[in-house]
């Protein structure tokens, strides 16, 4: 047992360092030119020797970056309500407004990033998004400090974490402890009337999060956010005041007077769920809103819904201040800034802004002459420098001149833009050679679990000499690789941990093919000395054919691989929750039907051709190194009547025959006798628990009715996630009696559900858990509080942290009875605790639901038959449901990050991080737990005679290589999809996120194979 225990420890690593290495292959960081802009190296006009610089148009810069501000806040019809003073002065004219998109992914830390650098960050930056470092690339703020500009920063501290020592005045907020909506907003509003009397800076920076913490904690629609969005109103109205009353005076030239300019702007905009981190136009469209004395008395422009890059404000705010642009922007200048400028300063910021682009492109990009921003921007220059030559001479009218300009203007911004989208298809490299290793590794276990999954464990040993051969070659190919392609590849560093994973690499790849080598050699030799009568018994014959797995088991095999399949289409991605929702209603329906056949006499239809998956009781598997105990019934009923002739099958003592078909591990040992016997006890158990009771069809009847129930809880995808669904329902302000009822109503049913499980103490420490998780939302005010409290509402953490240590207490009970199956339904009941502390209260009542599921599944199993691997199938598919009935989708915006604060006070990355992760994946980890109270459960009742025993270790280890098998699978085919679409439209928003939820996910079923093997290890 031990050596199977650590085969599959073998596979479990070598599944997830190949996971590892191809997200670090297809997530590499961005490539960017190193060094900063320099005046001093400021291009000359077209056509002549003249290097001045761009002179500025205003002085004082305030940057109000108000995190999560959708468009529609501000410019929208709630704009009107929420911030009337803002929108006023819209409506005036007195201002330049403009709809903003930001790209994917739309994070913080990322669009921190773009918008002072104009680049376009990785995706990796969403995983770097909790653990910001310092920002080495030329940015905006870099340029202000080399021209002398003094900035003040007050608000989200990954501003101190990206621009270390940049600021004169500094105090930065937690901006990832989203439980605080208030604070945070206060410690940067308390700083303003100061500064807005001191003349020692040029740049002020505030950065708001309390909107962004109202969002994670209670979604778009909440009360609070109305009061929020006209705090925000209050400090805009404050600042915008006081700069136009105050003229500021620019440091290099005391004598002329500069105008201020107020910039207001979102980081990223805010899903209907509250969250973030997706490319719907939510969750990308923010306000860009341009406050000036220069706009004043209508002389703004009319709001209209055009659309500009969120990175084109970086060039703009480098003109508007007379700077350079940061050398690795790709934004383009936007044209309604800029008219404020003299025709000729115009066309020369434009230029400007095309020199600093067309250059990036030359530093990307070999063949750059023939690229068609390179030719318009030649013929720019042409005209440019024409209208130079035409404006010195005075010979023609302003209108011709007005006219080339505007021609001019045109076409250096068509030959940036074009540039721009030439140079970011080439600024992100992917390390092929590590994609390559990590798909050949997945398929290698692949094969390897297939091979296990259908032969003896046991015969497997690692050959040495496959193994010393699998090393020289995968070392001379290697080293062939790295020494005739560039070093950049992971495995081709000489650094420390390159070194050490190449070496990890090269073990677990030779061990694999090792063990597929073995098996080879081992299948021929058996095939070559077998004999006629020997081949005919193959896999069929051992329960999983099609006369063996039944109706269920076909359904689960077609259903997996049509699942697999469908993620081959970006629109399947999306909607994926279509796919689980429609296979586990048919698995439902056909386990009902399963179950009504059994109350039916035998007749010939499909269904009584497979009489056992009906009416005999779930077996043990016929996986590796087990002995299938399920045969056809027609064939045992034909091989006894031939059989009895010649000896009866009385003689032999059932107790001993029945223990040399469990306990023996090779198929070719049992004894016809033997056989006949337990043909015999099965019938006769099979006679017992033919026909189940009312009761049972009532139960495969509300699964299915809770099952869909569930599917319309909560809309998710991306096509129809934004209709109103019964969760939208339950949070408005107006409904918060019927939430608090529903959850109410989950509590108790849920405690209704599990007290049986428990003794005395038990049972009253699990009310007290439900108990203190209502509390806990009441206390944060989205449920009705049971009385009054004295004082302002707290947070919720004693309460949250009662329900912590009722949580531990419970385990210790379970675990103080010394039997598994108690600690099991102890470790099950906790984790529902845990699921209703950490989902939102609308989703309680989903928790229940699936208690209920879960519960009648378990009623209907000793009723019907199917194999252990696919009856964790069937668990399976339950789980992937249920990921999806809490609301989650292959977005990141659906990732709740108010779970990761619940119980704390302070913060700590690492309890945060284990909590979302918890929250996100509640529900497929409560159906394994589920999976393995049901085969303890099933084993312990003795009300029921056709039950088995699945407590043995081997059964716990095929559990775990099901799990393992089904994730491979999955892995093997999405890994080649991303490789082969990794330069598709949607890479970044369909198949990159979706790839980070795989690679958790697999990290989530690493987890559970542990704890499997953990039992397996002490049974």
């Amino acid at each position: 047992m031990n050596i199977r225990i650590w085969m599959l420890g073998l596979l479990v690593c070598s599944q997830l360092l190949a996971t590892g290495l191809f997200l670090k292959g297809y997530f590499p960081l961005k490539k960017s030119v190193e060094g900063y802009a320099d005046i001093s190296k400021t291009p000359p006009f077209p056509g002549t020797s003249n290097t001045e610089p761009l002179e500025p148009i205003f002085g004082r810069l305030v940057i109000i970056l108000i995190d999560a501000l959708r468009w529609d806040f501000v410019l929208g019809e709630e704009g009107n309500i929420g911030m009337p003073n803002t929108r006023g002065v819209i409506d005036k004219r007195s201002s330049i407004s403009l709809l903003a998109t930001a790209d994917s992914p739309t994070v913080t830390m990322p669009r921190i990033k773009a918008l002072m650098t104009g680049g376009v960050p990785g995706f990796v930056d969403v995983v770097l998004n909790f653990d910001s470092t310092a920002l080495l690339e030329d940015n905006l703020l870099h340029q202000f400090m080399t021209s002398e500009r003094k900035i003040v920063f007050y608000g989200d501290d990954t501003w101190i974490r990206l621009f270390p020592e940049h600021f004169l005045r500094e105090e930065g907020t937690t901006s990832f402890f989203v439980a605080d909506y208030t604070e945070v907003d206060v410690n940067v509003t308390r700083h303003i009337d100061q500064e807005m009397l001191s003349d020692d800076w040029d740049v002020m920076i505030l950065h708001y999060l309390g909107l962004d913490h109202i969002g994670h904690l209670a979604g778009s629609t909440s009360p609070l956010l109305g009061p929020k969005l006209k705090e925000m109103d209050h400090v805009v109205q404050k600042i915008h005041r006081a700069l136009i009353e105050k003229v500021y005076y620019f440091l290099q030239d005391k004598h002329s007077a500069k105008p201020s300019l107020l910039l207001l702007c979102g980081d990223h905009g805010m899903s209907e769920q509250g969250s973030h981190g997706g490319a719907t136009p939510a969750e990308t469209t923010t306000p860009l809103i341009f406050l000036s004395s220069l706009f004043n008395n209508g002389k703004g422009q009319t709001f209209s819904k055009e659309c500009v890059r969120q990175i084109d404000l970086v060039p703009t705010l480098s003109l508007l201040l007379g700077v350079p642009v940061p050398q690795n922007n790709l934004g383009v200048a936007i044209p309604q800034a800029l008219s404020y400028h003299s025709p000729g300063d115009r066309l020369r910021a434009m230029q400007l802004n095309a020199d600093q682009v067309l250059s990036l492109l030359k530093q990307n990009v070999q063949d750059y002459q023939r690229e068609e921003g390179v030719l318009l921007h030649s013929r720019a220059t042409q005209l440019h420098a024409r209208w130079l030559a035409l404006y010195d001479t005075g010979t023609v009218s302003n209108t011709t001149l007005h006219q080339l300009a505007n021609t001019t203007m045109d076409m250096y911004q068509s030959a940036t833009k074009s540039a721009r989208d030439k140079i970011s298809s080439t600024l992100t490299t992917y390390d092929t050679h590590a994609l390559v290793v990590a798909i050949f590794i997945l398929y290698l276990v692949f094969l390897v679990e297939v091979d296990f999954f259908w032969r003896p464990l046991r015969t497997r040993s690692i050959n040495l000499f496959f193994f010393m051969g699998s090393c020289i070659t995968l070392a001379s190919i290697q080293t062939i690789w790295c020494t005739s392609h560039s070093a950049s590849s992971l495995m081709c560093n000489t650094v420390p941990a390159s070194i050490v994973i190449s070496l990890a690499v090269l073990i677990i790849l030779s061990s694999l093919i090792a063990l597929i080598g073995s098996s080879l050699i081992e299948s021929m030799q058996g095939i070559l000395q077998r004999t006629g009568a020997e081949k005919s018994k193959g896999l069929w014959s051992k329960g999983l054919g099609p006369k063996g797995i039944g109706v269920i088991g076909i359904l689960l095999v077609i259903g997996n691989g049509l699942h697999v399949f469908s993620l081959l289409s970006s629109s399947f991605i999306e909607e994926e929750h279509q796919t689980w929702y429609f296979l586990t209603t048919t698995l439902h329906l056909t386990i009902l039907a399963c179950v009504l056949r059994t109350m039916l006499p035998l007749s010939s239809n499909f269904l009584s051709h497979h009489d056992s998956v009906s009416s005999a009781p779930i077996m043990s598997s016929p996986l590796p190194d087990s002995t299938p105990l399920r045969y056809n019934l027609r064939n045992r009923n034909a091989k006894l009547q031939k059989n009895t002739q010649a000896r009866t099958y009385d003689e032999i003592d059932a107790t001993q025959c029945r223990q040399t078909i469990v306990n023996n591990r090779t198929y070719n040992a049992l004894d016809d006798s033997c056989e006949l016997k337990e043909i015999s006890l099965t019938e006769n158990t099979t006679r017992n628990c033919r026909t189940p009771s009312v009761k049972v069809v009532f139960c495969g009847c509300l699964m299915t009715l809770c099952g869909r129930v569930m599917r319309v809880w909560n809309q998710t995808g991306d096509k129809w996630r934004h209709l109103p669904d019964v969760g939208d329902w339950l949070v408005r302000p107006e409904n918060q009696g019927i939430l608090s009822y529903s959850a109410m109503g989950g509590l108790c049913l849920i405690w209704a559900l599990r007290q049986r499980y428990h003794s005395a103490v038990g049972k009253m420490m699990l009310m007290g858990g439900c108990s203190m998780v209502y509390l806990f939302r009441a206390c944060q005010g989205t449920l009705l509080a049971p009385y009054e409290y004295d004082g302002a509402p707290s947070k919720g953490v004693n309460e949250a942290r009662s329900v912590f240590v009722i949580m531990a207490v419970l385990l210790v009970i379970g675990w103080r009875q010394r039997k598994h199956h108690y600690i099991y339904e102890a470790l099950l009941s906790v984790w529902l605790l845990l699921m209703c502390l950490l989902l939102r209260p609308h989703n309680i009542p989903i928790v229940a639901l699936s208690c209920i599921q879960e519960s009648c599944l378990r009623a209907i199993l000793p009723y019907i038959s199917t194999s252990l691997p696919l009856l964790t199938l069937v668990y399976h598919w339950m789980g992937q449901a249920s990921f999806f009935y809490q609301g989650n989708s292959n977005s990141i915006s659906t990732v709740d990050v108010s779970a990761g604060y619940v119980g704390l006070d302070s913060y700590s990355p690492s309890v945060i991080g284990v909590l979302m992760g918890v929250s996100t994946y509640a529900g497929p980890l409560f159906w394994m737990l589920a999976l393995l109270c049901t085969q303890t459960s099933l084993s312990q009742d003795k009300s029921q005679k056709c039950t088995q025993n699945y407590n043995s270790p081997h059964d716990y280890l095929v559990i775990g290589l099901t799990l393992t098998m089904c994730r491979t699978m999955t892995l093997c085919v999405f890994t080649v999809l991303a490789t082969l679409q990794r330069y598709h439209l949607f890479v970044w928003t369909v198949f990159s996120p979706k790839l980070l939820y795989e690679a958790m996910f697999t990290l989530v079923i690493v987890l559970v194979t542990l704890l499997y093997a953990i039992c397996a290890w002490v049974s």
